[in-house]
């Protein structure tokens, strides 16, 4: 799928219509199914490929973005702040991203509702605070 649409994907929200004509031709190979006697994947439990998939490299670049401005961010704050409070908040946030990214690797964790509203709201916190630090200059 990535290779058939490297640069802009096939489109968000794709991949599990998509997928049935690669794993139809992947089947279509004799030899493959005996390997894998079960059918239909929906997702492709790799959160980074799937968004490659379906966003190409540009959504990728763009996703990717986000995640590293998130990190200068905290990072720039945690450098700043002298509130134990607000330390740690910033790291438990940046923790709990990280735990969502690793777990990106393995699973789909922002088609997950409960997840992908963490995601969002430890974006908007870090970029809230990241203003508010800014205004206070």
């Amino acid at each position: 799928m990535i290779k058939d649409h490297p640069l802009l994907g096939s489109g968000l929200g794709t991949f599990k219509y998509n997928s049935l004509n690669y794993q139809a031709k992947f089947f279509d190979q004799g030899e493959n199914r005996s390997l894998y006697p079960y059918g239909i994947a929906g997702r492709a439990h790799n959160e980074y490929l799937q968004l490659w998939a379906e966003l190409g490299i540009v959504g990728l670049g763009a996703f990717m973005w986000v995640i590293i401005s998130f990190f200068i961010c905290g990072v720039k704050l945690l450098k700043k702040t002298k509130n134990n409070y607000k330390e740690g908040l910033i790291i438990g946030l940046m923790g709990g991203m990280i735990a969502i990214l690793v777990e990106g690797l393995f699973g789909f964790p922002l088609h997950q509702p409960a997840t992908i509203v963490l995601f969002w709201l430890a974006l908007a916190l870090i970029g809230m605070r990241e203003g508010n630090e800014d205004k206070n200059k």
